[in-house]
């Protein structure tokens, strides 16, 4: 098990490199990984961003699973139902948001399985549209794993089909691997 939990941590350092999260100085590296999880998510916005309508309010889905403990510290936390989960979406003015950048900034809660623990948590969420690439920071405020930083490894997202008619209405991601870590 020890060689399992050395392995794990050696493989997860060498993913995700030097990688720093909100409030760490730039020359943090990520520490030790508390928790790993798959998570799957979406952002649906109040109202549309367009090149006019450049702030607007979300809420969120998401649930994580096939957790994993590589410093072998929370072995019950296996999956995760985020809920509820708000936040504020905001984009330049005067450019279409669908190749753009937008930010979501945030705060919710997750539901641990199995058990009935609960993470307050807040979290950044910055998204180029152009490329669909996601950039994922947060902290875990309370209950398990409090004081961790949330990082999410090489992102990929996608908007509504419709976004370049429509405006900005939702971000999906499927399958992203987030790390909860010191």
């Amino acid at each position: 098990m020890r060689l399992f939990r050395l392995l794990m941590t050696f493989l997860f350092g060498a993913l995700v490199g030097p990688v720093t999260a909100p409030g760490a100085a730039s020359a943090n590296a990520v520490g030790d990984v508390e928790l790993a999880c798959t998570y799957n998510v979406q952002f649906n916005l109040a109202e549309p961003l367009t090149a006019t309508k450049t702030e607007t309010t979300w809420t969120g889905t998401g649930g994580g699973s096939n957790c994993m403990s590589p410093t072998g510290s929370y072995p019950n936390l296996r999956s995760s139902v985020i809920a509820p989960w708000t936040g504020t979406a905001s984009s330049v003015p005067g450019t279409n948001p669908c190749p753009a950048q937008v930010e979501l900034v945030g705060e919710g809660t997750i539901n641990w399985s199995p058990g009935e623990e609960k993470s307050r948590f807040e979290i950044r969420v910055d998204f180029v549209a152009e490329d669909g690439t996601l950039g994922v920071s947060g902290k875990t405020l309370t209950g398990p794993l409090r004081g961790t930083y949330i990082t999410a490894l090489p992102v990929v997202g996608h908007t509504n089909p419709d976004c370049a008619v429509t405006g900005l209405t939702s971000i999906t991601s499927e399958v992203t691997e987030v790390l909860y870590h010191f």
